[in-house]
C-alpha cells in the first residue's frame, strides 16, 4: 500500500512538474527548442525565418524565430500592429498593459520565474518630452517602456515586452521570448557563415 501511494505521488509530483515547465517554455504554441515549423521561411540569412505560429493572438501581426538544426527554436519574437496615428501612445500603451497584465498573471506563481524589471521613464534631459512627443521620444531612445522577465532552471531564460516605434507617430508592441541556450544557438549560426566562406 505504501509503494502504490509514493507512486502516486511521484506520479503528481512529476505531472505537476511537467505542467510547469511547459507552461515556461511556450508561446504561441511553439516550444523552445523544437524544430522548424513546415510553413516557416527564411526571412534573411543569419538563422531567421518568418512563420504562423499554432496560437496567434489578435494583437500581434507577424512572427519571427531564430532557429539552428543543432538547437531548434532558440529564440520567439512577436511583432504588433502598426498604430499609424499614436503620438501620445494612447494606442500602444493599452495594448502593452493588456500584454503586461496577461504575462504577469500566467508566470507569477511560475517555479521558474525569479524577478520582474520595469524600464518606463523618461531619459533626464530628453528633446523629446511633451505629450504629444511619446512615439518620437521612443524612436529616439528619449523614453524607454519595457518590462523583462527573468526565469531559471528552464529553457526559456527571459521575456522582453517592448514599445517600439517608426515614423515619429506610427508605434507597436514587440515581445520576444529567449531561451538559456539562445547565445549557443547564434554561435552556431555565425560559425555557419563563417563555414561559407
Amino acid at each position: 500500500m505504501k509503494n502504490i501511494l509514493l507512486s502516486s505521488a511521484i506520479i503528481t509530483t512529476l505531472s505537476l512538474f511537467s505542467v510547469t515547465q511547459g507552461l515556461a517554455q511556450t508561446a504561441f504554441g511553439l516550444t523552445l527548442g523544437q524544430t522548424l515549423p513546415d510553413d516557416a521561411t527564411p526571412s534573411s540569412n543569419n538563422g531567421q525565418y518568418k512563420l504562423t505560429p499554432p496560437k496567434t493572438h489578435s494583437l500581434f501581426d507577424f512572427y519571427n524565430v531564430y532557429y539552428h538544426e543543432d538547437h531548434g527554436i532558440c529564440s520567439i519574437t512577436a511583432f504588433g500592429k502598426d498604430n499609424e496615428d499614436d503620438k501620445y501612445g494612447t494606442d500602444v500603451k493599452s495594448q502593452y498593459n493588456k500584454i503586461k497584465n496577461s504575462l504577469i498573471k500566467k508566470y507569477k506563481n511560475n517555479e521558474a520565474f525569479r524577478k520582474m524589471d520595469e524600464y518606463e521613464f523618461l531619459k533626464a534631459g530628453a528633446l523629446y518630452d511633451e505629450d504629444d512627443e511619446f512615439a518620437v521620444s521612443i524612436e529616439k531612445d528619449d523614453r524607454y517602456h519595457e518590462t523583462y522577465w527573468k526565469l531559471e532552471d528552464s529553457d526559456l531564460e527571459e521575456i522582453q515586452l517592448r514599445i517600439r516605434s517608426i515614423r515619429y507617430q506610427a508605434t507597436y508592441i514587440q515581445l520576444s521570448y529567449y531561451s538559456s541556450f539562445d547565445k549557443e544557438c547564434h554561435n552556431s549560426i555565425d560559425a555557419a557563415d563563417e563555414d561559407s566562406l
